[in-house]
């Protein structure tokens, strides 16, 4: 666990895979409204105030989290300063692991899409898993550079977007059928380029 004070009202803890499995979470685990995932960030803040001095107070925090490399994450924590508590704004913010999902009318397409999308931009792409719905196929994808990155782009000349986040996806596992789960564009490029 590498704790480090951005500056006076910024923290940021990288985990590495084992720290996660030390810890008994990982990134896709992460959920806020889960008692265990509360308990580890109060153990990591704890760890922060020691080590790094980091004490936010009485504050809210913002978290971020965002997935890195060999299975690891980056957690941001950020006091939110309240000046009025009467106005509140809230503003909705793409995250990096949010899902995009394309349609496909043949599977031909869904194999040539993926495996040029693994050999050009494989590294974009955090993880990937493909289902059947009625006579279409899905790509769900988690681009690394966002919704509107070169990831994005590529896939939109094969396939037309049909939908964005998590609540699509669980309707695909819940209606339709999984073909490969979690790492579909390095499956279908490894067996079938």
């Amino acid at each position: 666990m590498n704790i480090q004070l951005i500056s006076k009202n910024k923290l940021k803890v990288t985990l590495s895979c084992e720290d996660l499995k030390g810890l008994g979470i990982s990134y896709d685990s992460l959920d806020y409204s889960d008692p265990h995932t509360k308990e580890v960030l109060l153990h990591i803040l704890g760890k922060a105030k020691s080590q790094a001095g980091f004490s936010p107070g009485r504050q809210k925090l913002f978290i971020q989290v965002y997935p890195s490399s060999q299975n690891g994450c980056v957690i941001y924590f950020t006091p939110l300063f309240d000046k009025n508590p009467t106005i509140r704004r809230y503003r909705v913010k793409h995250t990096i692991g949010e899902p995009a999902i394309y349609r496909f009318s043949q599977v031909d397409t869904v194999i040539d899409a993926s495996v040029k999308l693994f050999r050009q931009m494989g590294h974009r792409v955090y993880k990937s898993s493909l289902y059947r719905l009625g006579q279409n196929y899905y790509l769900a994808i988690y681009p690394l550079d966002g919704p509107r990155g070169k990831t994005a782009g590529f896939l939109s000349e094969y396939a037309p977007l049909a939908g964005r986040g998590s609540l699509f996806v669980s309707y695909l596992e819940e209606h339709g059928r999984v073909i490969v789960e979690n790492r579909a564009i390095d499956i279908l490029s490894y067996y079938l380029s």
